[in-house]
């Protein structure tokens, strides 16, 4: 891949493309491959500009982008948040057209550095719904491992609703060096 990928701290110029970009990619239904989307497991909104906008002004949390070839076209975005000694990373997400370009690793690293240099965090964690079986297998081959902790689905999560009763989050994590 001859790509030129940069990373970045989002700004307020990049909220409404970006929340439009986390929909297609957790609910929009147009992931090449169905494992990387959860529009028939969870139904509405993942996030909305108010949302994004209050994470970008917690001093705690970052919103990073990743932008890709010579113009810098915005391709997503994951969440760095701190939590005590670990980052939390979530909202991990990939507009459909850029998705199988590794650029959910670039991310992921981009998270984990990001908490290590800003939080100090000696951890990695993260919550993936139960039902996603490949998504656990991918974070695995990027070094992360059940925990064995659960939550229960976020009914606060921007209006969204899961489509089985019984949904869970798992907690995944790794050691960051």
């Amino acid at each position: 891949m001859n790509e030129t990928i940069t990373t970045a701290k989002v700004g307020e110029a990049d909220v409404e493309r970006l929340v439009d970009i986390v929909q297609l990619a957790y609910r929009g239904g147009l992931a090449k491959v169905g494992w990387k989307n959860e529009h028939d497991l969870v139904t509405g909104p993942r996030i909305d500009q108010n949302k994004m906008r209050a994470l970008l002004a917690n001093n705690e949390a970052a919103v990073i982008k990743v932008m890709t070839g010579g113009d810098g076209q915005l391709a997503g975005c994951v969440l760095a948040e701190k939590h005590g000694d670990s980052v939390h990373i979530g909202m991990l997400a990939v507009h459909p057209d850029f998705q199988n370009m590794k650029l959910g690793k670039v991310l992921v690293e981009a998270a984990e550095q990001y908490g290590r240099q800003h939080f100090g965090a000696k951890t990695g964690k993260m919550f993936v719904l139960s039902q996603r079986a490949e998504l656990l297998e991918w974070y695995r081959r990027l070094g992360y491992q059940k925990t064995g902790a659960t939550v229960p689905f976020p009914a606060e999560e921007a209006g969204s609703r899961p489509v089985q009763e019984d949904t869970i989050l798992l907690e995944i994590a790794r050691p960051l060096q």
